[in-house]
């Protein structure tokens, strides 16, 4: 019988009728049925596949339930082999014991193991030792058993092996067979993993710059005349969330002439009238202002056709590049070739007949490392706004990629003239000026909120993240249009370096606990614990038996980006925020944003469809419109988006 609803990973129980099974031990049983194990496995996608741990063999004195007519009771069975169910799947993860033992100081002899065992997670016998094993086909699954093999089969005859740095992580970060051995090396130098690891990364993102810096044009290629033109925007990943809300604000300008799309997909018009319907924003772009282009940011020409190179070299005269996948696992490399559309889109603008503006929507991610600061006598945890160049401060592959394409246009800025901003984007909710669309469920916040559902419980706090400083998407799409398109470079920038930066969060934070009385009137009463006991319960994935609701976890995906927040919490980290005392200046729009409140929670959990069909509305006159906050603290009515 198939169980493991709700679970990370799905089990059997087996019921044995053969008699002669029962002189078996279960390791016996498990490999005389394993063949069969394998044909079901090959049919099914890796997220239902069987693994040998995952299977309980039924004790001969306790039978499956069935019906007279020899159905069987499944939901019956299942609470009667609860004790053993609980048992697999909250006992901590035991790691087997190999044949073999690797020395990590046997370079040849690591490298050749960790090339076999990266094969056999792809199930692709002829990968290389520089072959990415998720674009070959590994995920986030498949990488168990990998993680299992290298921390049971790595030894050191001198020193005693952190391997608990072999983590899911670790591998998305060394994704190759080479890139992980010498990782594994790392472990036993005496700096241990950290420090050795640390270090060469930091070398890595130099490199990695410095490559594409060399492709960026020198002084005396540059042009110096700019013609003048009506307002042409260039917006790239239209089609996205964020891109799609930037459309729409860019439509509601009567000052914007024209409105050029680039997008990686060749039906963009289908799509984005699609989603922009679906998300009851502006569906009236098929008129000449707006035009649709498929392009490859990262090829020659980005990608166009030459006529319409040649036509967007004539016309544009502001860009506003949002296109860029959002992937925290992956390492910087899976965004090189992003980082050449950067390096693309700058030579673009100087090409360019009318010398366009460069504004680049980058992430808190590029700077999320600031909060190492705990080390020092007198930390700050307020991110100026200002441009950093320590690559070192980005928390991620992805938003490494970011750091190190905001420094190749702070480059561009001085050495070629490029004019423009960055601008340094917080953690983006959902919509609330609109009743279509919805927070990407994907996120950690989606995904925390679902699971609780699940699980029943609900996190008192949130380490790392307990302010909310969250800005609906559509409100962030205003206030970029706005820097974009309203204010001079010359102002924007005190420094006159022709490339401002400009922190977009929500200027009013809240505490996590303002809004969970509405998450626990949404969904039922959910029991408030620690996040500790939250994080317990999501390790072991605890079933809850409530009738017609989902049963998805989809934080367990993110359990690793979970389980850094408690570490950096206990180690003494704070939470980074952004400063934006500058940018309200500039931006009324951000100036008079309001703090996130209950009304915009219970807004984001319809969109999830976790609100409860008899609870619309909380107690008391609350609303739902987004509210902004004049001068003087006080409320406003709901501000015009159009």
């Amino acid at each position: 019988m198939y169980i493991g609803n709700g679970r990370p990973q799905p089990a059997a129980i087996l019921e044995l009728v053969d008699r002669q099974l029962e002189t078996l031990d279960d390791n016996q049983i498990i490999e005389a049925v394993w063949p069969l194990i394998e044909q079901a496995n090959a049919l099914s996608p890796s997220h239902g596949q069987l693994y040998r741990s995952h299977i309980i063999i039924a004790d001969v004195s306790k039978k499956f339930l069935r019906t007279a007519k020899g159905t069987l009771k499944r939901l019956q069975t299942v609470q009667l082999f609860e004790p053993e169910i609980r048992d697999l799947y909250d006992a901590p993860v035991e790691t087997p014991k190999p044949a073999t033992q690797i020395d990590i100081m046997r370079h040849d002899e690591l490298r050749e193991f960790v090339l076999k065992v990266y094969q056999q997670t792809t199930g692709f016998g002829l990968l290389q030792l520089d072959e990415d094993i998720f674009q070959a086909g590994a995920d986030s699954l498949k990488i168990q058993n990998a993680i299992s093999t290298l921390k049971a089969s790595v030894f050191s005859p001198d020193l005693r092996l952190e391997t608990s740095w072999i983590t899911q992580k670790a591998v998305y970060a060394n994704p190759t067979a080479r890139s992980m051995t010498t990782f594994l090396e790392n472990l036993g130098r005496p700096q241990g993993a950290l420090a050795g690891a640390f270090l060469d990364q930091i070398g890595v993102l130099q490199e990695v710059y410095e490559r594409y810096r060399q492709q960026l044009p020198s002084r005396e290629d540059i042009p110096v005349a700019r013609t003048p033109a009506p307002t042409t925007v260039l917006l790239t990943g239209s089609t996205g969330n964020l891109g799609s809300y930037l459309l729409d604000a860019l439509l509601r300008r009567y000052d914007v002439d024209e409105i050029i799309c680039l997008n990686r997909g060749g039906d963009a018009a289908e799509r984005q009238l699609k989603g922009n319907a679906e998300r009851e924003l502006y569906t009236y772009f098929t008129r000449t202002n707006v035009r649709f282009m498929h392009a490859d940011l990262s090829q020659p020409l980005l990608g166009l056709d030459p006529v319409d190179y040649d036509y967007i070299l004539s016309r544009v005269t502001v860009i506003l590049h949002n296109q860029w996948p959002v992937n925290f696992n992956f390492p910087v490399s899976f965004f090189e070739p992003h980082i050449q559309g950067v390096v693309n889109l700058v030579k673009f603008s100087i090409e360019a007949a009318c010398r366009p503006d460069f504004f680049f929507i980058s992430s808190i991610a590029a700077v999320n490392n600031w909060r190492r600061q705990i080390d020092l006598e007198q930390p700050s945890y307020h991110i100026p706004e200002r441009h950093f160049t320590d690559l070192s401060l980005a928390s991620n592959g992805y938003g490494q990629s970011k750091a190190i394409a905001s420094d190749l246009l702070y480059y561009a800025s001085s050495q070629c003239g490029l004019r423009g901003g960055t601008i340094r984007l917080g953690q983006v909710a959902g919509p609330v000026m609109y009743n279509g669309g919805a927070w990407n469920t994907n996120e950690w916040l989606p995904s925390l909120v679902r699971t609780s559902h699940t699980l029943a419980a609900l996190p008192q706090t949130i380490p790392l993240l307990n302010e909310v400083d969250w800005i609906p998407v559509d409100s962030a799409a205003q206030i970029i249009v706005e820097l974009a398109l309203d204010i001079p470079a010359d102002q924007a920038d005190p420094r006159r370096r022709k490339l401002a930066l400009f922190n977009v969060t929500n200027p009013n934070p809240v505490p996590w606990e303002t809004l969970i009385p509405a998450v626990r009137f949404c969904m039922g009463g959910v029991r408030i614990v620690p996040f500790t006991e939250w994080l317990h319960l999501l390790k072991t994935s605890a079933p809850v038996r409530w009738e017609n609701r989902s049963t998805d976890v989809p934080a367990l995906k993110l359990l690793d980006f979970f389980r850094e927040l408690e570490e950096g919490h206990e180690r003494g980290a704070q939470q980074t925020i952004l400063q934006t005392e500058l940018t309200r200046k500039l931006s009324p729009c951000l100036a008079k944003i309001g703090a996130v409140d209950e009304s915009m929670m219970v807004k984001w959990l319809k969109q999830w469809g976790l609100q409860e069909e008899t609870r619309d509305s909380l107690p008391g006159n609350v609303g739902l419109a987004y509210k902004y906050t004049d001068g003087d603290g006080s409320r406003s009515r709901p501000r015009s988006v159009l």
